[in-house]
């Protein structure tokens, strides 16, 4: 049962236990009772699913700055071995400049 489910079902049965145990309280406010039970736990709910949203949000942002990094990194590297090929072949030139 996933969290959802559970709360509405508490609220549910929060709603139904005061309808029964609520002997003075007509049967409109025992049901508005109810219905306001019920919406506390959608919004409750709604606040769940926001917070995890906004985390995966926050995961997919630290995600695509590691890659951005990454690839940075990678650029970086890749230059340093186009000049260190670049060296070599210089020497090479100059040591022996008929290859």
């Amino acid at each position: 049962m996933n969290r959802k489910q559970f709360l509405l079902s508490a609220a549910f049965g929060l709603a139904a236990t005061g309808l029964v145990a609520c002997g003075d309280d007509s049967a409109e406010d025992q049901m508005e009772d109810a219905a306001d039970d019920m919406e506390d736990a959608a919004d409750e709910v709604g606040d769940d699913v926001e917070d995890a949203v906004d985390d995966a949000g926050d995961a997919m942002q630290g995600a695509a700055e590691d890659v951005k990094e990454g690839a940075e990194e990678a650029a970086e590297d890749a230059g340093d071995a186009m000049e260190d090929a670049a060296d070599d072949m210089e020497d090479e030139m100059e040591e022996d400049p008929q290859h």
